[in-house]
C-alpha cells in the first residue's frame, strides 16, 4: 500500500478533491473484498469525505470499514482501533444525535482498545485528552481536569516537558483548573 498511498499524497498536493475521492474509490473497488487493506481503504475514504464535510458519506464508509473488521473477526487489529477513532471524532465534529454523551461512549471504547494495543503511549494520551474534552463540554470539569492530568503527565514522560504537544496539553489543564476554581466560587 506503499504505492497507493505515495500516489495518494501526490493528488492531495495537487489540490485535486475529485482526483483524490476517484482514486480511493477505484481502490476500494478493486481490493479483496474481506481484507484487512479493504477496510483500511473504506477507512481513508471515510476520512476524505469528513475533511470535505461530507458526514453522511463519511459515516457510512466507516461504518464499511468496521463491518469488513467485524466480518472477518479482525476487530482485535490495531486498524479497528484507528476506525473507531476516526469514527468517534466525526460523531463529535457533526454534534450527532446524543450528543456529546455517545462520543464519550465511543472514546471510551477507543480508550480501552487503545491501551490493549499501544499501552502507555501517545495514543493513548490523546484518547484521554479527548475524553477530557468530552468532559468539559458535559460540564463535568472534575473529570476532564483527571483525564487531561493523565494525558499531560503520560505524554510529558514519552515526549518530553518541552515538546508542543505537552505544553499544549498543559496550557489545556491550566484552563480547565481556572474554569473550574471560578465556577466553584459562583
Amino acid at each position: 500500500m506503499t504505492d497507493f498511498f505515495q500516489k495518494l499524497d501526490a493528488l492531495y498536493k495537487a489540490n485535486n478533491l475529485s482526483a483524490v475521492e476517484a482514486f480511493i474509490l477505484d481502490a476500494v473497488r478493486t481490493t479483496d473484498e474481506g481484507s484487512l487493506e479493504r477496510a483500511a481503504l473504506y477507512n481513508e475514504l471515510a476520512v476524505f469525505y469528513m475533511d470535505c464535510g461530507r458526514y453522511i458519506e463519511s459515516e457510512s464508509a466507516f461504518n464499511n470499514s468496521l463491518k469488513l473488521f467485524d466480518t472477518a473477526d479482525m476487530d482485535i487489529a490495531p486498524e479497528y482501533v484507528t476506525v473507531l477513532m476516526n469514527l468517534t471524532e466525526l460523531s463529535r465534529m457533526k454534534g450527532k444525535v446524543g450528543g456529546h454523551r455517545s462520543t464519550l461512549e465511543g472514546f471510551r471504547k477507543t480508550l480501552e482498545l487503545t491501551h490493549e494495543f499501544f499501552g502507555d503511549s501517545v495514543e493513548f494520551a490523546e484518547c484521554k485528552r479527548n475524553i477530557a474534552e468530552i468532559y468539559e463540554l458535559l460540564g463535568d470539569l472534575p473529570s476532564a481536569i483527571a483525564e487531561l492530568t493523565d494525558a499531560a503527565e503520560m505524554t510529558e514522560q514519552l515526549l518530553g516537558p518541552d515538546h508542543p504537544s505537552v505544553i499544549e496539553l498543559r496550557k489545556k489543564l491550566d484552563l480547565c483548573l481556572s474554569e473550574f476554581r471560578k465556577d466553584r466560587h459562583k
